[in-house]
């Protein structure tokens, strides 16, 4: 048992700092067509993420514009006027930033799969038990066992359309190199 326990720790530990000591030059991370997210220099508490428009060496300016959320169907984005979607930003302030590593529709599907199972099976057992006098754990079991497969069936495929972008943080250093963290990554 004790063996097992080694064998994860180190399975999850040895990856990440092996992986962290990897050293990307900055201006291979700040160029046109890349995809970052930003802590924005004027307000510490906001993300500015969009797509990199022209990046100068002292200079990035960044369009805010998502054209994922402006084309989706359900509830999509408003489309923003130019004066007010591109943001510059001086490279000296930017301490870190999170480069774009696309959409992964397989994790999407995975997690809208066990979020719709959650939900659905937590809604038929709910209503397995409702109106019963003295309602059993064994009943909402069963309901909610009932219930996963609706949730799955319905889930996944919303997760399939409606991913999530998977983020890489780049620590960039003072003498214009960077430095991949994947520890902060989500």
């Amino acid at each position: 048992m004790r063996q097992l326990k080694v064998l994860a720790l180190a399975l999850v530990v040895v990856p990440g700092v092996a992986v962290a000591q990897d050293v990307v030059s900055a201006d291979s991370v700040l160029v046109p067509g890349a995809r970052i997210r930003v802590v924005s220099p004027w307000i510490p508490s906001e993300r500015i993420t969009g797509t990199i428009a022209l990046a100068k060496a002292d200079t990035v300016v960044v369009d805010t514009a998502d054209t994922f959320a402006q084309t989706r169907l359900f509830n999509p984005e408003p489309v923003l006027v130019d004066k007010f979607r591109k943001v510059k930003l001086p490279v000296a302030r930017v301490q870190t930033v999170e480069v774009s590593m696309g959409r992964s529709r397989w994790m999407g599907a995975l997690r809208g799969a066990a979020l719709g199972a959650l939900a659905a099976g937590a809604y038929v057992g709910l209503t397995s038990v409702n109106g019963q006098q003295r309602p059993t754990w064994g009943e909402f079991a069963s309901g909610a066992l009932s219930g996963i497969p609706i949730g799955i069936s319905i889930g996944a495929p919303v997760g399939w359309v409606y991913t999530r972008e998977r983020w890489r943080t780049v620590a960039i250093q003072p003498n214009g190199d960077s430095q991949d963290n994947y520890a902060g990554r989500r």
